[in-house]
């Protein structure tokens, strides 16, 4: 870890994340507080935020385009399901209704459980302020937004597979900017990606009567 103090990113970086390095920080995590050697002791931990302090370095020099990245895919993906929405209900009612129900109770149930788990945000354990601007705290785990725009491609795959294809292809994009940015852990994205492509694909190929 000597690399860090001979560099001139450590001035961007709070303090008490060279205390903790040092083993006498106290850190945050999930609410409550514990002393650094709790977390400073473990070499796993520590090569996380080794990890994520190169995360950090290569995606603050690219804040803007990351975030507009971010925004973008969001918001188009958002924007492509209340179209596909529409479409349905003038089209076809019968899909119109399994998509709004497999992705509605999806959405909810995976909102439930996130306030339940109240994971940390990696922002929250390490100390560092991640390079999208965000202050949520805990409901890490899984990512939303992933979560979300792989149910939606799922559900798309079943009526436009290629649409489906792509709208997936933006999905592992944006996995990987919710993690290079700070507001994710790879497990919270990954999660959120097998959830939302399970949900979608299995709740399209469930027997549905209309009601």
């Amino acid at each position: 870890m000597e690399w860090l103090y001979h560099t001139t990113f450590w001035q961007e970086v709070p303090t008490n994340f060279f205390r903790c390095i040092d083993g006498t920080a106290e850190s945050r995590y999930n609410g409550t507080v514990a002393n650094g050697n709790d977390f400073c002791e473990s070499g796993a931990f520590r090569l996380k935020k080794e990890t994520y302090l190169r995360l950090y370095r290569w995606a603050s020099p690219r804040q803007k385009i990351l975030a507009l990245f971010n925004r973008a895919v969001t918001l188009g993906v958002y924007g492509w399901f209340i179209g596909l929405c529409a479409w349905l209900l003038v089209t076809s009612l019968q899909d119109f209704l399994r998509v709004v129900l497999v992705c509605g109770s999806s959405f909810a149930a995976l909102s439930l459980f996130r306030r339940a788990f109240n994971a940390p945000r990696p922002y929250e354990v390490f100390g560092i302020p991640p390079v999208i601007p965000k202050e949520t705290k805990g409901k890490s785990y899984p990512s939303r937004h992933v979560f979300s725009i792989f149910i939606i491609g799922a559900c798309t795959c079943v009526l436009f597979p290629w649409v489906g294809a792509v709208l997936c292809g933006l999905g592992f994009l944006l996995a990987a900017v919710r993690v290079v940015t700070g507001v994710h852990f790879v497990k919270d994205v990954l999660a959120g990606c097998i959830i939302g492509l399970v949900c979608g694909l299995g709740g399209m190929a469930l027997p549905f009567w209309p009601l």
